[in-house]
């Protein structure tokens, strides 16, 4: 098992990306994950495709463009995979979930504009479990869909808080991704702190890294944050238009 010490966190190793729409350059980028390949891949929201990456910001494929039908894009938002290897996008503004194979085509999508089950308003992320379950934030109908997948109980009894509102140490400021290690370490990019906590299991707070800024290291509002496979934390830099990789 890959151990990270988050205590070297802190220095960019990898910068890619940049404000366009050229292959390889970002438009307000929001979902960020990594398949088991170590490819990235991000929703290129305001450029209406998602981009895959190698490890090391090489520029592999894109697919989608804007528009309503099966395999294109409105504002795609959140992104994951499947047990398969399949891509999970959630396509905001088209109020629906697309899978896609991992070279880009089409499979299926499911929802649509709405308030009853199975129907969204704005699904704004979304993830995956090893059984190939998703979960869907339905912004704003106020929830979250779980499609055959439950998280915790509906009474909340195992649910646990982190954090309050502030710049201080657990402290937050409309905070965005979050990702959880194989350790049970807990990632979040707290947005406007334009930082990264790092907190132990138990909510423990372990490291930070992040300042404002454009320079390497430095971020702008960070939105999604994913891990790869061998344990490197991949932050959506939004404001910067651009991917780090610590």
């Amino acid at each position: 098992m890959y151990v990270r010490d988050y205590t070297e966190t802190g220095r960019p190793q990898v910068v890619f990306g940049g404000e366009g729409e050229n292959d390889g350059q970002l438009c307000r980028p929001w979902g960020v994950c990594s398949d088991l390949e170590g490819n990235i891949i991000v929703a290129d929201r305001s450029n209406n495709r998602i981009q895959i990456f190698r490890s090391d910001g090489t520029f592999v494929r894109k697919f989608g463009n804007h528009g309503s039908e099966p395999g294109n894009f409105d504002r795609p938002a959140g992104v994951a995979t499947d047990p398969s290897g399949r891509i999970v996008v959630t396509d905001k503004d088209n109020h629906r979930v697309q899978v896609f194979t991992p070279e880009g085509r089409f499979v299926f999508m499911f929802g649509e504009k709405g308030g009853k089950v199975g129907q969204f308003n704005y699904p704004w992320d979304v993830a995956v479990d090893t059984k190939g379950r998703i979960a869907v934030s339905d912004t704003r109908n106020h929830r979250i869909q779980l499609f055959t997948l439950v998280v915790i109980d509906s009474n909340f009894r195992n649910a646990r808080f982190l954090g309050t509102e502030g710049s201080g140490v657990k402290q937050f400021l409309r905070p965005q991704g979050v990702a959880v290690d194989s350790d049970g370490n807990i990632i979040v990019a707290d947005s406007r702190n334009n930082r990264i906590q790092i907190f132990e299991q138990n909510g423990s707070f372990l490291w930070q890294f992040g300042v404002p800024g454009k320079e390497p290291g430095q971020l702008d509002r960070p939105s999604g944050v994913c891990l790869t496979p061998d344990g490197k934390i991949v932050v959506v830099d939004f404001g910067n238009n651009r991917i780090q990789i610590f």
